[in-house]
């Protein structure tokens, strides 16, 4: 017989209200708070914000190649905010490996903005045939 069945129950219990509390946190971004992520899996497609949302691109870089992405925002519908690279994982100890840029914008008025990201060598012009390109279409919608 057991002697401390509370225990046992603590075990099953405790980790089930950890996975709870980690999607009701995770479900509560999602409610028109948090950013609208973009990636190369939405590119060339039409993306519909919000006006006062935050939209964030995010891509692959590596600066230790020299390659960088380079932007074109054509249209005023967006703003740019700021621009950041993120290292990889503190689990990676490799030198030169790879990470992400990040781009932040704002929607700030009712209108399309197109967003052309060209990831090349700033010593060298950009080559389509060598070279990436991504394009993201911003749709700002009234709130």
């Amino acid at each position: 017989m057991n002697r401390y069945p509370f225990i046992q129950r603590s075990f099953i219990l405790l980790p089930a209200v950890m996975l709870l509390t980690a999607l009701l946190a995770a479900g509560c971004g999602s409610l028109g708070n948090g950013p609208v992520v973009l990636t190369e899996k939405v590119a060339n497609g039409t993306v519909s914000v919000q006006r006062g949302d935050t939209v964030r691109i995010l891509l692959p870089a590596n600066p230790a190649t020299g390659y960088q992405w380079h932007w074109e925002i054509q249209g005023d519908a967006v703003q740019k905010e700021s621009e950041e690279f993120l290292p990889p994982a503190a689990s990676s100890h490799l030198v030169g490996a790879p990470g992400s840029i990040q781009l932040n914008l704002r929607a700030v008025q009712t209108g399309t903005t197109t967003i052309i990201a060209r990831y090349y060598r700033p010593w060298e012009a950009f080559q389509p045939d060598r070279d990436r390109q991504i394009i993201f279409t911003i749709r700002v919608q009234a709130e």
